[in-house]
């Protein structure tokens, strides 16, 4: 059986909303070897939900893409303020990805994030968090 390691999820028609966010996350959560995210989303809640639905966390059952290396976020919406992708960031450094614990419950590092622009971050402490991150080995590219 084949294992799908990179996924794009795009609007290409402005028909993916935030009604759509619950089958997106759901969808995402059947990747458990998904280890590339592409997103080109304009619907802020939509992205508010799957970014926030991205933090890792060791004492979850149902982590989606614990395997993610590389997430692309190269268009945000215009009000996006990145402090739930700082957060998701920085669930996903630094684990120790020898846990094998159970499928969803280990986790490899996120490696590298690809943005349409530079992050906005409104919190100052999230704001310094995404300098330490980026300053610690985060490759950050803009496209």
């Amino acid at each position: 059986m084949r294992k799908i390691t990179a996924f794009e999820l795009k609007d290409c028609d402005g028909c993916l909303g935030s009604d759509n966010a619950r089958a997106t996350i759901a969808f995402l959560r059947e990747l458990p070897h998904l280890r590339q995210l592409f997103m080109e989303l304009t619907d802020l809640p939509l992205v508010d939900c799957i970014v926030t639905s991205l933090v890792f966390s060791p004492t979850k059952d149902d982590n989606i893409a614990p395997q993610l290396r590389a997430l692309a976020m190269r268009k945000l919406p215009t009000l996006f303020d990145g402090g739930s992708l700082v957060t998701v960031v920085a669930s996903r450094r630094g684990i120790n990805t020898r846990s094998t614990s159970k499928e969803y419950r280990s986790c490899s590092c996120l490696e590298e994030v690809q943005l349409g622009r530079p992050l906005s971050v409104s919190d100052s402490a999230l704001a310094s968090q995404w300098e330490s991150l980026c300053n610690n080995g985060l490759k950050v590219t803009y496209e």
